[in-house]
């Protein structure tokens, strides 16, 4: 028996004009093919690993809807054979010769958590070829012909010998489907060989290959009218208090820049950072990619663990980011002072090289269109450093945190 197999994506060696080079089953993205629809155009092909080759004779009758039938012939191992019904051969107004129908097909899957395999979002029109030996795919298992057998697409019988492979390009017609509505991410791109399982093979269960593959056809990163802002807060002089920022996004993110600056009044110190809300998790912990205190400014840079994973930060509007600040004690006290805590741009090596607020979508990235700023302000008039001996923070009693302070 046959045994078919889609090697989606895989290389194997081909010979052009006498010449050795690689042929890699691919995929692409095209506009040609509709005017003002993107389609995704893939190679597809069935590599015959069996024992024995495919063999399928046409009917010399034909239907009286323009078919013929189709049958397989199945080889036995003291040269006898038998032959069975496995389907039509139909005729190819594109082509110019026969088609066997149903034998492969490519689609675009969902990816589900844990690589699962979810809905079919699109496929192939074209589902009957023209079969013949094209390139030997395998030519190391017994009985693979160094010449082939099937050479052409006749007119009577069609098939493969073992260990070749029959293939159509992407550019052929019918090798593409739309996907100009899909968003952008991560999908797989699934080949099936005999989708309609009519042939006879000694293995059903390789029937089926996938590709993960990235789409990035929808061109919005641009157009995002996101935001991030941080929220107000406010402490006493030698205290700890925090602040919240928040990020709308309407994308799916893999990552995010946050550029914090502090100025102004109120003397702070940034003490750390934290995830904060379920939508930041799967980003992972807040990494420092630049950090000059005396300037008051940090950049904080969230990142998923791989960029080819489903882990995506939800779309949606909330907290992603706590930032722990001290009030550094200051004498005298300006009243009423603020500090104001902003998300501007951060000049890491002068005015050629500056960091941005930036969302990571799966196929970019691009600045949020609103950035808003947030502030601290003391709670009180703080009196002068000491006039309580051993007060070291300030805070109207002398215990452990004047200790800590200190330390700090």
């Amino acid at each position: 028996l046959p045994d078919l197999f889609p090697p989606l994506g895989a290389g194997f060696p081909a010979v052009f004009g006498g010449g050795g080079m690689i042929y890699v089953l691919g995929w692409d993205l095209s506009a040609s093919v509709e005017p003002g629809r993107i389609y995704l155009r893939a190679d597809f092909g069935s590599a015959n690993l069996g024992a024995g080759p495919l063999y399928i004779l046409r009917s010399e009758t034909q239907n009286p809807d323009g078919t013929w039938d189709g049958f397989q012939r199945i080889f036995r191992s003291d040269s006898t054979w038998w032959d069975t019904s496995v389907g039509r051969f139909e005729s190819s107004d594109q082509h110019g010769h026969i088609h066997f129908e149903d034998w492969g097909q490519f689609r675009l899957r969902e990816i589900l958590p844990g690589d699962g395999v979810g809905s079919i979002l699109a496929e192939s029109e074209k589902t009957a070829w023209c079969i013949a030996d094209m390139f030997n795919f395998a030519p190391e298992l017994p009985g693979s012909p160094a010449g082939g057998f099937f050479n052409y697409c006749d007119s009577s019988f069609q098939g493969q010998s073992v260990g070749w492979i029959d293939m159509y390009s992407k550019a052929a017609p019918g090798q593409s489907f739309d996907v100009t509505d899909v968003p952008n991410g991560m999908y797989w791109l699934e080949g099936e060989a005999d989708p309609a399982n009519r042939l006879l093979e000694s293995d059903e269960t390789n029937n089926v290959t996938r590709l993960k593959i990235r789409l990035c056809q929808q061109e919005s990163l641009t157009e995002a009218a996101d935001s991030m802002w941080v929220t107000g807060a406010s402490a006493k002089s030698g205290s700890q208090t925090q602040v919240d920022v928040h990020v709308n996004n309407t994308l799916r993110l893999k990552g995010l820049v946050v550029p914090v600056t502090y100025s102004g009044d109120v003397r702070l110190r940034l003490d750390s950072a934290s995830n904060l809300g379920l939508r930041s998790d799967v980003l992972g912990p807040p990494k420092i990619i630049y950090d000059n205190a005396a300037a008051g400014g940090v950049i904080y840079k969230f990142e998923t663990p791989s960029a080819d994973t489903l882990d995506y930060m939800p779309i949606g509007s909330g907290p992603v980011l706590t930032l722990h600040f001290t009030i550094l004690p200051q004498s005298p006290a300006p009243a009423d002072s603020t500090n104001i805590i902003q998300l501007i741009p951060i000049e890491i090596l002068g005015p050629a090289i500056t960091i941005d607020a930036t969302f990571a979508e799966v196929c970019g990235q691009y600045v949020p269109q609103n950035l808003i700023s947030g502030s601290i302000t003391l709670e009180e008039t703080i009196l002068p450093c000491c006039d309580t001996p051993g007060d070291a923070n300030n805070s109207g009693s002398v215990n452990i945190s004047d200790v800590t302070f200190l330390i700090a």
